[in-house]
């Protein structure tokens, strides 16, 4: 209800980012929203890390901007290195780049924050197997 709270707009940058993620709406629309809601919280705060792993997520995902991705992502573990989402979300990112043997020690840093995670958990196994663990 406030547009000047800059964790809203986090929240909703993460929430779109799920949203394409699961073609619960089309990936163009909900990455360029995560992406805007994500900038509109930095603009706000540039010390949330929830909003650099969100347009992270989208920089990797849907633009496959991987360098702005991987900025976005050092700055958000930098800021918040106790965010299993971004350790996730980051783990995902090395996976599309082919970095997954440090796609799973990101995997398993989340995993240690947030241990009952399923899709931590499933991106985990997921990474084990492409490292043939």
């Amino acid at each position: 209800m406030d547009p000047w709270f800059a964790e809203t707009h986090a929240a909703l940058a993460r929430a779109y980012d799920v949203l394409g993620t699961f073609e619960l709406l089309p990936s163009n629309e909900s990455f360029s929203r995560a992406r805007e809601e994500a900038d509109k919280a930095l603009q706000l705060d540039d010390t949330l890390s929830e909003a650099y792993a969100a347009r992270g997520f989208a920089s990797s995902m849907h633009e496959h901007d991987w360098n702005a991705a991987e900025q976005d992502f050092q700055r958000a573990l930098t800021l918040n290195p106790n965010d299993a989402t971004a350790h996730h979300w980051y783990a995902e990112h090395l996976i599309n780049i082919g970095q997954a043997d440090h796609a799973v020690t990101e995997l398993e840093r989340a995993r240690e924050l947030d241990p009952l995670s399923l899709p931590i958990n499933g991106t985990l196994g997921r990474a084990y197997g492409l490292t043939r663990h």
